[in-house]
């Protein structure tokens, strides 16, 4: 894949890897997301499987840093998680109920 978003205002870095940064207010990288090419591959073939693939072995479709685990940081990762996947996303995410990542898939991909 080519460049790819770093931070909330669209501007591209050129790259193979899907990277994306989310900056805070003082410019320091506060997220980062990243998923190589065996990643995006996997997903595609197995993201409604909830990361196992025909082998029945785990999958990672994604690497990600996380400053907090606030609803508005898992907002963010799904956002560009859907994006760097070609707009598909999970049919499937256990979580927690009431936890900030189930608040956040219910805004995100509801």
């Amino acid at each position: 894949m080519a460049g790819m978003i770093t931070d909330e205002k669209d501007e591209k870095i050129k790259t193979k890897t899907p990277v994306h940064v989310h900056m805070d207010d003082d410019g320091y990288a506060a997220n980062v997301f990243w998923a190589d090419s065996m990643s995006t591959l996997d997903y595609g073939l197995f993201s409604d499987f909830v990361g196992v693939n025909y082998h029945s072995k785990s999958c990672i479709f994604d690497s990600t840093l996380c400053l907090d685990q606030t609803t508005e940081r898992f907002k963010w990762l799904f956002k560009v998680l859907t994006k760097a996947m070609n707009e598909k996303h999970p049919k499937v995410v256990p979580t927690d109920s009431g936890s900030a990542i189930a608040v956040a898939v219910s805004l995100i991909w509801p």
